[in-house]
């Protein structure tokens, strides 16, 4: 059986993001965004710069500190 899920939600965005080397890298995992636009929590935590997930971070840290 296989399954076509395209469109669907990469959870390496959020745990584990892996942008494109560049415009054109046909290799990437991630093409919505480039490595170097990864941004990193205080904490450490990796985390992909889409919408809401710097919110969501933060605060989510802030509450467990």
């Amino acid at each position: 059986m296989t399954i076509n899920a395209r469109g669907g939600w990469d959870p390496t965005s959020l745990c584990d993001p892996k942008g494109a080397a560049g415009p054109g890298d046909r290799d990437a995992v991630n093409a919505s965004f480039l490595a170097r636009d990864i941004a990193t929590t205080a904490s450490g935590i990796r985390y992909a710069p889409l919408a809401g997930f710097r919110r969501f971070f933060e605060s989510t840290i802030a509450a467990c500190w």
